[in-house]
């Protein structure tokens, strides 16, 4: 009796194996969904790919290119400034667009050119990444750095919009959206 009982257990009924079945994609789709849902979580709220459309940044960033960016760090608290930092702000000019640069100097800080050089609180800043050397100028030759704000130029200064062209050439910490990763 005992062995006939084993034997209708292990014989499933057409029925069974469908809702088995079922079950099993209902897994595995459930499984897929939550991935993607994180994904699209880290992608959206931890970091962020931002597409390079001009030749600012290079010879750092290449046009063409996509960058990872931390976001994460900014969402409840504002940018706090570390010279030669790579940021993606809002456009202080008020286009809407988001804009990558490098921070140049932070709060207190004094940018000064002279003869196509930057200079930091008075010393001749070294900039290794620059497109072109000596070939920085700007219509000012000098800016101090309010309280909350930062100073940013494009890598490739003879092509950059940047603090030296904007409306108001400080970029407010509380405008920055995410940091360059790497």
């Amino acid at each position: 009796m005992m062995e006939m009982r084993k034997q209708e257990k292990q014989q499933k009924t057409p029925q069974a194996e469908s809702r088995n079945e079922t079950l099993q994609c209902l897994l595995e789709c459930g499984k897929f969904l939550g991935v993607f849902l994180f994904a699209l979580f880290v992608f959206n709220v931890i970091l962020e790919m931002h597409y390079i459309p001009s030749e600012s940044m290079e010879p750092t960033i290449m046009t063409g290119r996509y960058v990872l960016c931390d976001r994460a760090s900014y969402l409840f608290k504002d940018y706090e400034g570390h010279r030669g930092d790579i940021v993606v702000f809002e456009d202080p000019n008020g286009s809407g667009s988001l804009l990558i640069k490098r921070v140049i100097a932070v709060a207190g800080d004094t940018v000064e050119f002279k003869d196509g050089d930057v200079y930091l609180n008075g010393e001749l800043s070294e900039e290794p990444y620059i497109k072109t050397p000596h070939s920085t100028h700007s219509f000012q030759t000098s800016y101090t750095v309010p309280e909350n704000s930062i100073f940013v130029m494009g890598d490739n200064r003879e092509n950059s919009m940047d603090s030296r062209f904007f409306a108001s050439p400080f970029v407010e910490t509380r405008a920055v959206r995410s940091r360059k990763l790497g």
